[in-house]
C-alpha cells in the first residue's frame, strides 16, 4: 500500500517502524533518520535514476506570459541564482552559517551534512560536471514525460520545448563547474 504521507512526520515514521519506506530527497530522509538515531549502516538509499527512472530534480519554472513579457528579468534572476548557487558549492559550511545567523533552531552539524549530500549526490552530478548548472539533455526530458505520462495522464502531452527554454540560461561558459 502506497500512502501520501506529510515531509515531517517521514523520517519518524520511518525511524519508529510505522512505515517500511518512504519517498523523498535522500538527503533529507538520510540525515533525518541519523539526527533520529538510526544507525547509518541500516539506512538503505534507492536513488530512482538507479532503477531507470529519468526524472529531473528542481527546477526555476515562470509561467510563459512572464517570461515573454520580462525575459530581461529571467535572466537577470537565473544568473543571480546560479551566483548563489556556486557559492553555496564551494563554500557550504559559510551557507549554513549564513542560515544559523537567521534561525537559531537550526542543527549546524546535521544542516551541513545535509548540504554536503545533496550537492555531492544531486547538484554537482557527473551531468553538471560534464555540460554546466542549468543544461538539460533534450532526450533525457523526453522519456521522463513519457515516464510521468504512464502515471499521470496528460490532458495535452507536453514536449520537452515547451518544458525548457534554454535561451534565459546564463552562457555555457558562466554555468561550468570549476
Amino acid at each position: 500500500t502506497i500512502e501520501t504521507i506529510g515531509i515531517p512526520v517521514r523520517a519518524p515514521m520511518l525511524a519508529a517502524g510505522q512505515i517500511d519506506a518512504a519517498l523523498g530527497y535522500s538527503f533529507r530522509l538520510y540525515v533525518d533518520l541519523k539526527d533520529r538515531g538510526v544507525p547509518a549502516d541500516d539506512i538503505v538509499l534507492m536513488p530512482m535514476a538507479d532503477y531507470g527512472l529519468k526524472l529531473y530534480g528542481n527546477a526555476i519554472i515562470t509561467n510563459p506570459k512572464f517570461a515573454a513579457d520580462n525575459p530581461d528579468a529571467i535572466r537577470a534572476f537565473l544568473h543571480a541564482f546560479l551566483q548563489g548557487l556556486k557559492e553555496i558549492v564551494r563554500r557550504p559550511a559559510e551557507a549554513v552559517e549564513s542560515v544559523v545567523r537567521r534561525d537559531d533552531t537550526v542543527k549546524r552539524d546535521i544542516e551541513l551534512e545535509r548540504l554536503r549530500m545533496a550537492i555531492r549526490d544531486n547538484i554537482v552530478t557527473p551531468e553538471v560536471r560534464a555540460d554546466g548548472y542549468g543544461a538539460v539533455d533534450f532526450l533525457r526530458l523526453t522519456e521522463s514525460i513519457d515516464q510521468i505520462g504512464l502515471v499521470y495522464p496528460f490532458k495535452t502531452k507536453p514536449t520537452a520545448e515547451d518544458i525548457f527554454e534554454p535561451s534565459f540560461l546564463p552562457p555555457a561558459a558562466e554555468r561550468r563547474v570549476h
